[in-house]
């Protein structure tokens, strides 16, 4: 619901620049925010909201037993450096993930590829609930349940 509400009113009112202004206190973090979901976001207030609701804008946030790293909660084990053994490169990333800028792309970039996983998965245009509950991991293929919804007699619904 707090996403949603802010999703509706962010979007009527203000432009990203103007809806940064609460969250982040550097003028020059919020250009360069402002400018990453201008250029790589789809949907540049999903990004934010989503950011808004994982970490508050705070760069340096972890969660989830320190394994949700940066903005957008991004756990590295997703990623080749961390998935290829090699111990420096996976702490290398992880730490480049703290980097504001950096993690804001990388949360861009998996909510586009979540889009695209929806609309592949279901055949039908991905909802932002729907991107959201792919991206915290909720999907469950076998129990029939992809992108917050559900397939009932061969149908996505």
């Amino acid at each position: 619901m707090y996403l949603a509400v802010i999703l509706a009113v962010s979007a009527t009112v203000m432009s990203i620049d103007r809806a940064l202004e609460h969250h982040v206190r550097s003028a020059l973090l919020r250009r360069t925010y402002a400018e990453i979901l201008r250029d790589h976001a789809r949907d540049p207030w999903l990004v934010a909201a989503l950011v808004t609701e994982e970490s508050r804008w705070q760069a340096t946030a972890s969660g989830d037993g320190e394994q949700a790293i940066g903005l957008g909660q991004i756990h590295a084990r997703h990623y080749p450096a961390c998935r290829s053994g090699d111990a420096t490169a996976c702490a290398l990333f992880q730490a480049s993930l703290l980097d504001g800028a950096t993690n804001l792309i990388h949360t861009a970039r998996l909510l586009d590829a979540q889009a695209r996983y929806c609309r592949r998965a279901t055949g039908r245009a991905p909802t932002r609930a729907g991107i959201l509950y792919s991206y915290g991991g909720y999907n469950r293929p076998k129990e029939n349940r992809v992108c917050n919804r559900r397939r009932v007699k061969g149908r996505w619904r």
